[in-house]
């Protein structure tokens, strides 16, 4: 063979192999794409990141389809079942409700004290969730509404937090208290300054208007958020929540302020817009839960304080939830 031989095979050789080499960077490899749920140790859910996004009184999940919920808080092991990636493609998660666990009902007002049984009740509860909480299924418990409105002491919630912690180390921790409670606890709470447990990783209050009132949530809400929980949070591992109002009443609302159906309908949109363009815009803040999905009308505390008039009866209140949940994003 020549030397002209030589190099002409030694060019087709070369040639082959460049081919190769092209058509493997440009041939899409065969992979398969799976769809993650969030587990309990993510941030981002579906709707919109960074931001939990559930409903008071929504035990069945309804919230997720109608309003665009992320989050269902349910105290039912069983209604777990029902919320799993095969037939929930919204990927919702589960926020348990631990209060009735650690907690007991004294006589027949508000006041609550430890469960004596706690820790047994507590033990096969875990063992029932953890592999919810292993999956991702469940993201967060939900230690109680008002609780030092009820006489529990801080010093147990801080036991309640940190029992679940311990349990289930990757999980969200939520309690909201009374916005009186913040300021100054009651004196049965055996403690004259507040303070939020270094085990609780969602922290809320309650504050309701009732009256149309454009930028309320900026002068009122934030102002208090600023005032008193903003500088309680640990920020490396503890961020704010709120609890808007989402509801109607038949009374007419109260003597001084008087708010009928369309009232509380501009007055929950307008706040509902405030609180989701706050949430987006502040890295301290991660849930929205509103108050509430289910109607109660036959409650007397909730005619009390005319909001008896769940969400799930105002299709207008929902579809716009739906709409602000999303369509919005962290920036």
């Amino acid at each position: 063979m020549s030397s002209s031989d030589v190099l002409i095979v030694f060019f087709f050789v070369l040639l082959s192999f460049m081919v190769r080499i092209n058509s493997a960077a440009i041939t899409p490899v065969s992979k398969e794409i799976k769809i993650k749920k969030p587990t309990s140790k993510d941030t981002i859910l579906p709707n919109d990141e960074h931001i939990y996004f559930g409903f008071y009184d929504d035990n069945d999940g309804a919230s997720v389809k109608d309003a665009g919920a992320n989050v269902i808080l349910t105290d039912s092991v069983s209604a777990i079942y029902d919320f799993t990636i095969a037939n929930n493609p919204a990927a919702a998660v589960i926020f348990f409700k631990t209060e009735n666990t650690f907690l007991k009902h004294v006589g027949p007002g508000k006041l609550r004290v430890p469960n004596p049984t706690w820790k047994s009740e507590w033990e096969k509860l875990r063992v029932k969730l953890d592999p919810f909480a292993k999956n991702g299924t469940v993201a967060g418990f939900f230690l109680g509404d008002e609780l030092l409105c009820s006489c529990v002491s801080l010093a147990f919630i801080e036991v309640m937090a940190k029992t679940v912690r311990e349990a289930f180390p990757g999980v969200n921790v939520w309690y909201n208290e009374g916005s009186g409670q913040v300021v100054k606890p009651s004196q049965c709470t055996n403690v004259t300054k507040f303070y939020i447990p270094k085990d609780v990783s969602l922290f809320s209050t309650d504050i309701y208007h009732y009256a149309a009132e454009p930028g309320w949530v900026e002068r009122k809400v934030k102002l208090f958020y600023e005032t008193y929980i903003f500088p309680l949070l640990d920020q490396s591992s503890q961020r704010a929540a709120f609890v808007p109002g989402s509801f109607s009443s038949t009374t007419g609302g109260p003597k001084d302020a008087p708010c009928n159906a369309s009232c509380y309908r501009e007055m929950i949109i307008q706040d509902a817009e405030e609180y989701f363009k706050w949430a987006r815009e502040d890295e301290r803040v991660g849930g929205i839960f509103p108050w509430h999905w289910s109607s109660c009308r036959t409650n007397p505390d909730c005619v009390k304080h005319w909001d008896e008039v769940g969400t799930a009866e105002l299709p207008q209140l929902a579809a716009k939830w739906k709409e602000l949940a999303n369509g919005s994003k962290k920036h």
